[in-house]
């Protein structure tokens, strides 16, 4: 077969983009989950919510590295990935707690959302550099002192309760 008579616009173009999306599309799952993404991206992804979008990629950089030390070490298993959905689900509850008050006191001076998330960014940040530490690359202690520190000073839940 000549690869020069080949209508690469009928394999990679808009048709082939057409034929994906319309037999995508006779699936429900699919148009709940576009929807999900959709109602996510237009609640959170506002100009004003750049926290919850470092929070999220701060999230997929600890995964990463998570990964990559968990893989250094020779322990990956799939425990680890599994912890990945449910910590994006409290993060975004969370962070949805903060916009919601935000909403509720919009005037006031205390913005909820910015601290849930410098807080959760903290802790990824943290994770982020104790993965990449347990690399073998040289990290400051006092760095990774000061975010332990902050989040060593939170509220823990009561065990009895």
């Amino acid at each position: 077969m000549d690869p020069t008579k080949l209508d690469f616009r009928e394999i990679f173009g808009l048709e082939g983009v057409k034929r994906f999306a319309g037999s995508a599309a006779e699936h429900g799952l699919f148009k709940t989950i576009i929807a999900v993404l959709t109602s996510i991206n237009c609640w959170f992804f506002h100009p004003t919510h750049l926290p919850v979008e470092v929070v999220l990629i701060l999230v997929v950089f600890d995964t990463i590295t998570g990964f990559m030390h968990a893989y250094h070490d020779g322990e990956v298993s799939s425990s680890g990935f599994f912890r990945f959905a449910p910590k994006i689900v409290i993060y975004i509850i969370l962070m949805a707690t903060g916009a919601l008050l935000d909403k509720l006191a919009e005037g006031f001076v205390v913005k909820a959302l910015t601290i849930v998330s410098t807080f959760l960014a903290m802790t990824e940040a943290l994770s982020i550099l104790e993965n990449v530490s347990g690399l073998g690359y040289p990290i400051p202690k006092t760095l990774i002192s000061i975010l332990k520190l902050a989040r060593d000073n939170t509220t823990k839940p009561d065990k009895g309760k």
